[in-house]
């Protein structure tokens, strides 16, 4: 394991192509990074960055309205990179 995550940390879902590279594109997706919301046992829990708030329970997410895996089917957990940001949100740098 190379870095740890809190809730609120910022996590990207690199491309194929990212992961054999080793290297992000830049700008990064959007589309493409998660944020951590909770974590229990060797699970870990997501939602899309860009969603403020669920508009109807248990219906557009799982039961608790997070995720674990992207809505491509991936494993979050297992493939993300770590986004640090600045205050006003601008990426700082990416931990693979």
């Amino acid at each position: 394991m190379k870095f740890w995550l809190s809730p609120n940390d910022l996590v990207y879902i690199p491309t194929d192509g990212e992961r054999q590279r080793g290297s992000e594109d830049i700008p990064l997706c959007n589309d493409r990074i998660y944020k951590m919301v909770s974590a229990t046992g060797d699970r870990c829990f997501f939602l899309k960055s860009n969603v403020a708030n669920v508009l109807m329970n248990k219906v557009e997410f799982q039961s608790l309205n997070k995720i674990e895996k992207s809505l491509e089917g991936e494993n979050i957990k297992e493939i993300c990179w770590k986004i640090e940001v600045d205050r006003l949100g601008n990426i700082i740098k990416v931990i693979k």
